[in-house]
């Protein structure tokens, strides 16, 4: 089974406090102690990643019962929701969320205890270990899928299918007990949970917890403790490539070095010539490892050329997670590697197909849904790809992503959308969707680039030099035909994953602004009445000037010229990219004023002025 020695060594390290094997064992006992549960019972742990986390965990194990994380983000009604579904005994949960679980706890037709770590009274009440088998068959823990394609399912694992990870990364010694990594990634998540928690502790390893989720911390925690081993997401990898190679391409000769680099390909080279560059990241980094999501084979490439070996794996919940990865020493860039000891897998209709001891046991409450899972005994992961003649998996798309145009043409949008990111760093975020029977984009700009490049007119530069510049290279079936600018994220799982099924809901929430109180000032009513007669459209105190009210390059020289025979003062684009909003416009032109008076608008000062596309 999955168990932890009692090692006279740190096991996690915790706001600077060391907490050794011994204790952790200790404190796990503790926790046991206030469980009075049976075997197979159900706890929920709904908390960020800490020490009691873990505690937690292993004390339900201890008790065998069945864990139940859930991401410690998730929203009333995703709570409710969960809890509903599996029915937990307990829940361990931290003040942070207090509030949120007491509220949830009125709306369920059972009873359930709620544990606060910070209140724990371990003295009040304790329940007796009494002797308890685990069997593999056994059912370890429930994890609620993230629901990039609808509600979350909770997927049920036993201790074999978590076995089958542990034992096939054991036994390719890629990590052992001198290695440290950082828990940077939630635990209630499959990929975290066995790579970032379940194999070091197994292993004997140290685990370092952020003091705050920030790129600086990261960095702190990766020079100070000495860390070994980075787990992460694509995101994370592309903010860290980002911030490298933004100082590299500063340096004319920074580049040409990376570029001889390059041309020799030698690693132990590179690790020389770029140790600066691995001193950021402490200097005793063996790898990086990838998962999650696809990892940008550029970003792969140019880690590799810095003298850096990055690991990249596939893998989903339904399996534990792991399928795939790729062998320390046979690495395949653009690859997820080779399936793990005692797993098949099968290309069949170009979708991916697992067979194995890590496939879970089936869907809680959902048997019709399991049922369709599965083919002829392998599991439907509902991934596209293919296998090379070296059996190393490529992910090429995702089934259900697929868009199918009324010609019949087949188009990946995470194709689409990755050449565009790549290309155009205006662009922060981007999907790809069909609308009125043709490809649209929906695009959330990087807005600090947009400042600093002033550019004044956002919507005629995205179409120009973004979408169109894009259509050019592209065979007429991908087109982009459309597109909208939106001013907040794109609904996204905690890994980074684009929650496809939401983007339509997104869109028409992004087409309806919210209603918020308006202020009630003569400005602001001004302000409003004019766009709305303008524009057509509903204003809102967070209507978006451009990207909301649409306003051309004319639009807004209209709008400038009305605003100075109203209010006495001369405005410019500049000043319409600082107050972007109605609301906060009409605050600016508040302190500003010199007058109040409503006049007709003087055409022909309009249309003598120059029109700006930039």
């Amino acid at each position: 089974m999955i168990n932890i020695k009692p090692l006279e060594k740190t096991a996690l390290i915790h706001k600077g406090q060391e907490i050794s094997y011994i204790s952790l064992l200790e404190n796990i006992k503790k926790y046991s102690n206030i469980l009075d549960i049976k075997p197979e019972d159900k706890v929920a742990i709904f908390s960020e990643n800490r020490p009691e986390w873990i505690y937690a965990f292993f004390a339900v194990w201890e008790k065998c019962g069945v864990n139940v994380p859930i991401d410690f983000m998730s929203s009333e009604d995703e709570l409710f929701y969960i809890l509903n579904d599996s029915k937990p005994a307990y829940i361990f949960t931290s003040k942070n969320n207090k509030e949120k679980v007491l509220s949830v706890k009125l709306k369920l037709d059972y009873d359930i205890k709620v544990f606060i770590f910070e209140e724990i009274d371990f003295s009040s009440q304790i329940f007796e270990n009494k002797e308890c088998k685990k069997l593999e068959e056994d059912l370890a823990v429930i994890l609620y899928t993230s629901g990039t394609t609808g509600q979350p399912k909770g997927v049920m694992l036993n201790y074999k299918n978590l076995l089958s990870n542990i034992k096939s990364i054991e036994k390719v010694e890629i990590a052992n007990s001198q290695d440290s990594t950082l828990a940077i990634l939630p635990f209630h998540h499959s990929y975290p949970l066995m790579v970032s928690m379940l194999i070091p502790l197994h292993l004997g390893a140290t685990i370092v917890f952020l003091d705050e989720l920030s790129p600086q911390d990261i960095l702190d925690k990766l020079k100070k403790y000495k860390i070994t081993i980075l787990i992460g997401v694509p995101r994370l990898y592309a903010l860290f490539h980002k911030r490298i190679f933004d100082k590299i391409n500063e340096d004319f000769f920074i580049k040409i070095v990376f570029k001889l680099c390059k041309k020799i390909n030698n690693q132990a080279l590179s690790k020389i010539v770029f140790k600066r560059v691995h001193d950021i990241f402490g200097g005793n980094i063996k790898y990086f490892v990838s998962g999650g999501a696809k990892l940008d084979l550029d970003i792969a490439k140019d880690f590799q050329v810095l003298g850096f070996k990055i690991i990249e794996g596939y893998g989903l919940t339904e399996t534990s997670p792991i399928v795939s990865f790729n062998p320390p020493y046979e690495i395949k860039l653009g690859s997820v590697g080779k399936p793990i000891e005692g797993v098949q897998v099968k290309i069949e209709d170009d979708e991916i197909l697992v067979k194995g001891d890590n496939v879970f046991v089936g869907y809680l409450n959902k048997i019709e849904e399991t049922k369709k899972a599965f083919k002829n005994g392998y599991f439907m992961t509902g991934d596209l790809g293919y296998l090379d003649e070296d059996g190393y998996l490529y992910i090429t798309g995702r089934k259900k992503e697929i868009i199918v145009l009324p010609n019949g043409k087949n188009i990946n949008p995470e194709e689409i959308e990755n050449i565009i990111l790549k290309n155009f760093d205006i662009v922060k975020e981007i999907a790809v969707i069909q609308k009125d029977n043709q490809l649209f984009a929906i695009i959330y700009p990087d807005f600090e680039v947009v400042k600093k490049r002033n550019i004044v007119n956002l919507e005629e530069t995205i179409k120009w030099n973004v979408i169109d510049k894009y259509n050019q290279t592209a065979v007429s079936y991908k087109k982009i035909g459309g597109f909208k600018i939106v001013n907040t994220e794109l609904p996204k799982t905690r890994l980074g994953k684009i929650r496809r099924f939401m983007l339509n809901q997104f869109l028409e929430k992004q087409e309806r602004t919210a209603v918020k109180e308006e202020p009630k000032t003569q400005t602001y009513s001004i302000l409003k009445e004019y766009l709305e007669k303008y524009t057509n459209l509903s204003v809102y105190p967070d209507s978006h000037i451009e990207i909301d009210l649409g306003l051309d390059s004319l639009g807004k020289i209209e709008f400038l010229t009305f605003i100075e025979s109203t209010f006495g003062i001369k405005l410019d684009e500049k000043d319409l990219i600082e107050n972007p909003t109605v609301e906060k416009l009409s605050y600016f032109i508040d302190e500003k004023k010199q007058k109040i008076e409503i006049l007709e608008i003087d055409w022909k000062k309009i249309l003598s002025q120059p029109v700006s596309f930039e």
